[in-house]
């Protein structure tokens, strides 16, 4: 019968979980940028990729948390509530970092993170960034000229909306 052997034939695939290594070697962007250089290949390896849809709560002022994520590919709008306001603090892109407020102050989430579009992020324990108990100063430093970054802007924005 013509056309039947067609009919018949499979494709296989294999599905294979991403690992952050083979982020590392295909990105040289990502790569390259600060964070990931800083917290070298071990660090990252502890971590775990994650794929949030579009629109999607990444993480929510308030909830208890104890990672960091490093955005790898996508975009999340950041916000947060001070008094009755929630106000936009801007976006994370490729290498930045979000999460930093609950990693040096512990436990609690300081800001809320939506996917705009498709978000990949690599999330990373806070025992993975500990050296005998303590961030490393590099790295602390790095974390907390974010966190007061973003504080700033939260600060501005409330004293800004509370002048109306």
């Amino acid at each position: 019968m013509p056309g039947s052997e067609d009919s018949n034939k499979v494709a296989k695939m294999e599905l294979k979980r991403a690992e952050v290594s083979d982020v590392l070697s295909r990105d040289a962007a990502f790569a390259n940028a600060p964070i990931v250089k800083l917290l070298g290949a071990a660090s990252l390896g502890r971590g775990r990729l994650r794929r949030i849809a579009d629109k999607a709560v990444l993480m929510q002022q308030g909830d208890a948390g104890d990672s960091l994520f490093i955005v790898v590919a996508g975009e999340a709008r950041l916000f947060a509530r001070k008094d009755r306001d929630s106000v936009e603090l801007g976006h994370a892109h490729k290498g930045e970092v979000i999460g930093e407020g609950s990693v040096l102050e512990g436990g609690v989430r300081k800001t809320s993170a939506v996917a705009q579009g498709q978000l990949d992020v690599i999330e990373v324990p806070r025992d993975a960034l500990l050296n005998a108990g303590v961030l490393l100063p590099a790295l602390k430093s790095m974390l907390s000229e974010v966190f007061s970054r973003r504080t700033r802007a939260l600060d501005e924005m409330n004293d800004f909306m509370n002048r109306w």
